[in-house]
């Protein structure tokens, strides 16, 4: 509590914690060694100025343990402790003049304590804690030698990854619209239920689909969108054992959609401020999003 620290955590499977580290340890060291591209830069101060938007579109509706988090983390930090909207005008002006050497310089301090594990009169970690299940049994030595085996490769500069500026057409969305204009049945809307004692209003498309909604003012400018599938693991039967598990995972996994890789669709999401996560229970599978409900930098691009 109160204190700055450089920490990293991981969750592997107990049987491959050693490529764990291998793969954790060398981005830490290409991050050390190559830093940033100037792409990577960019999106990275557009990251910084969107979220920085979203904290003062909030306001006074932080909740007491967010102010008080913010509080300890800017005293230990040696910040100064500003009203959101202060925070957003300086975040702005120290932005303008921030250099991609100086971020560079700054991230082969934070991570040498890794990039250079085991050469001699390097920084070392204050400590490495390993929790692991009974049955496995993990000696001291053996994570350290796994940190040093992992700090010797060789890492070379990651490759620029371009990204979309949408992830479908405009053109296609438009086409979908206008062939399937999305309406509430009006027939089917008589039966909207207003729940009075949580505010949720059900509401059903003229396609069938159900929809649940219920506006919340205490999270300004961002939404939360679960999608749900009657296609549990119920719906095994005749494959597999946990084939629909796996299904599901590698859709959060892969994360490639029509002509964009993974890397091109998790950077758009990083940009856009996007959380996505997929998973399924013996009845339903779903799809939670979080984002922002009005797009709060300058641009031309669109969270499609």
């Amino acid at each position: 509590e109160g204190c700055a620290v450089c920490a990293l955590d991981m969750t592997a499977n107990p049987h491959a914690y050693q490529k764990a580290i291998a793969i954790a340890v060398r981005e830490i060291k290409r991050m050390a060694e190559h830093g940033l591209s100037e792409s990577e830069f960019q999106r990275c101060i557009s990251a910084l100025l969107s979220d920085s938007s979203q904290l003062a579109a909030q306001g006074d509706r932080l909740s007491n343990p967010d102010q008080l988090q913010f509080l300890m983390e800017s005293v230990s930090c040696g910040h100064t402790f500003m009203d959101p909207e202060q925070l957003l005008f300086a975040t702005e002006l120290v932005a303008k003049t921030l250099s991609i050497e100086e971020v560079n310089e700054v991230a082969k301090e934070v991570c040498s304590h890794l990039a250079n594990f085991g050469d001699p009169g390097a920084p070392i970690p204050s400590s490495i804690v390993l929790c692991a299940p009974k049955d496995i049994r993990v000696s001291e030595g053996e994570i350290l030698d796994s940190f040093m085996e992992a700090a010797k490769q060789d890492v070379e500069a990651s490759d620029d990854v371009l990204v979309p500026k949408s992830l479908i057409n405009s053109e296609y969305i438009a086409k979908r619209v206008a062939d399937f204009p999305p309406s509430f049945d009006r027939m089917k809307d008589e039966n909207v239920d207003k729940s009075v004692e949580v505010g949720v209003i059900t509401r059903q498309l003229s396609n069938g689909i159900f929809l649940n909604y219920h506006p919340n003012d205490a999270e300004s400018q961002r939404a939360y969108l679960r999608v749900t599938v009657p296609a549990g693991r119920i719906d095994e039967l005749g494959m597999k054992l946990g084939s629909m598990h796996v299904g599901v995972r590698t859709l959060q996994e892969g994360g490639a959609m029509l002509g964009l890789r993974r890397e091109q669709v998790e950077l758009f999401c990083v940009d856009h401020l996007i959380m996505a996560e997929f998973s399924c229970s013996e009845e339903l599978m779903w799809m939670d999003f979080i984002f922002p409900t009005s797009k709060v930098t300058e641009g031309e691009d669109e969270i499609t």
